[in-house]
């Protein structure tokens, strides 16, 4: 630093430029170089903060209760949210809730009611058992939507779990059975931020 003063002096003395002036101008810069430095870290280390704030997300399972189905669609709409990409983010529906509110705060109250069994750290979140009598179908045919199920299937079990030990990691279990199958939808592991997620298992599309 005395070497680097002074070969500055030097040069002020062959400008005629007083030095007490040049000297200033030189602290000032890098007084404001290391304001800005200081200023891009803390913005860059408080956008990283918020965008790691809520984590990662669960999904709700594609095979809602119709009602509750129809309560989220609707406000998915209210919202001016994309409903055809399925399954849904909890995170997604919790984003769009402010504004549905605002036209229909009973359906919003009603939704989130259902959201709060994702707010805890672990919780089975869907278990549903349905029974039917159908006509005996050919081995070929399937019900749409439905993972397969046989039209002659007289049973089928759903049910979904999951465990959030910390914001960034979380643990899903789920599966489907019905008359000689059993598909583990919804089991998967995801990690990541709201900002980016990787999901690593059976996750329905």
């Amino acid at each position: 630093m005395r070497d680097e003063v002074y070969f500055a002096a030097q040069r002020w003395r062959a400008s005629g430029v007083p030095e007490p002036m040049r000297l200033a101008d030189i602290v000032i810069s890098r007084i404001n170089r290391s304001k800005f430095g200081a200023a891009c870290a803390c913005l860059l280390g408080l956008v990283t903060h918020v965008a790691m704030a809520e984590g990662v997300s669960a999904y709700l399972p594609l095979n809602l209760e119709p009602e509750m189905e129809r309560q989220i669609e609707r406000v998915m709409i209210l919202a001016d949210e994309p409903i055809l990409k399925r399954p849904f983010s909890v995170a997604m529906v919790q984003y769009a809730l402010p504004k549905a509110c605002e036209v229909d705060k009973s359906l919003c109250e009603r939704v989130k009611r259902y959201l709060q069994r994702y707010s805890r750290g672990y919780a089975v979140t869907h278990a549903s058992a349905t029974g039917s009598i159908t006509r005996k179908g050919e081995a070929s045919d399937v019900v749409p939507n439905e993972h397969g199920l046989p039209e002659d299937s007289h049973w089928e079990l759903s049910a979904q779990a999951f465990v959030q030990p910390n914001d960034y990691f979380l643990a899903s279990a789920g599966a489907i059975a019905y008359k000689g199958r059993t598909v583990p939808t919804g089991s998967m592991l995801s990690l990541g931020g709201n900002w980016a997620q990787l999901d690593v298992g059976y996750r329905d599309h």
